[in-house]
């Protein structure tokens, strides 16, 4: 027999859902510019047609869908990605400044398909390594008595400080408090190794949230 799919209230309830049973991200596409030992083709990322293909199956069974497009403001343009929940009509969206570097139609499309894989990305809790900043970032190696001395804490990438971002201003969370609770001065100190940690527990907050708003819906319908 087949299970009835689950009925979500909100946006919210669902996008938790979906998190719950999306795969980590697959690498499908590799940067020549980036080549080394081991990696004798180049580096491999995930670019916006992984990202696609990874959240495809959670959002269809928690009845999501996404799609995004351009917004001009006074100070320049962002790229929306909307993420939203059929059911319920409830939606939640994220906006990436879109830079462009070359004034060109190939330049326009680089820089909206990387708006639109970090916007979604943002939205779906995803975070990739940031392989080729790793690989332009490491340093060469040190003499063996300067490699005891203890590392800096590694920063979070740019995809990473935004999904925090997200779930910060998502679950109404003091900004200040959280900073407190990890002994960092701003939400982008917060190391890599805590990043899991962080949004775990952000999540497990949000969905609290979307519990707490489908039992007031209940509570409102009147027999």
């Amino acid at each position: 027999m087949t299970e009835a799919p689950k009925i979500f209230t909100n946006v919210f309830a669902a996008l938790v859902a979906a998190q719950e049973i999306m795969e980590p991200l697959y690498k499908g596409a590799i940067n020549p510019a980036f080549k080394g030992e081991g990696k004798p083709k180049g580096t491999t990322y995930a670019d916006y047609a992984d990202v696609c293909a990874t959240v495809r199956d959670p959002f269809a069974k928690c009845g999501l869908a996404h799609y995004s497009k351009m917004v001009r403001h006074e100070t320049g343009m962002d790229w929306r990605t909307i993420v939203v929940h059929g059911a319920s009509g409830t939606s939640v969206d994220c906006d990436v400044p879109l830079i462009v570097d070359r004034q060109n139609m190939q330049g326009y499309k680089s820089a909206v398909t990387y708006a639109k894989r970090i916007g979604l990305e943002s939205l779906a809790g995803l975070a990739p390594e940031d392989d080729d900043g790793n690989a332009a970032s490491q340093a060469p190696a040190k003499p063996a008595q300067q490699r005891q001395q203890a590392k800096p804490a590694e920063a979070l990438s740019d995809a990473q400080w935004m999904i925090i971002s997200d779930l910060i201003g998502q679950t109404n969370t003091d900004a200040k408090v959280f900073c407190d609770h990890y002994k960092i001065k701003s939400v982008k100190e917060l190391p890599t190794s805590a990043f899991e940690t962080a949004r775990k527990q952000l999540n497990g907050k949000l969905a609290k949230i979307a519990a707490e708003l489908e039992a007031a819906k209940s509570n409102d319908i009147q027999f």
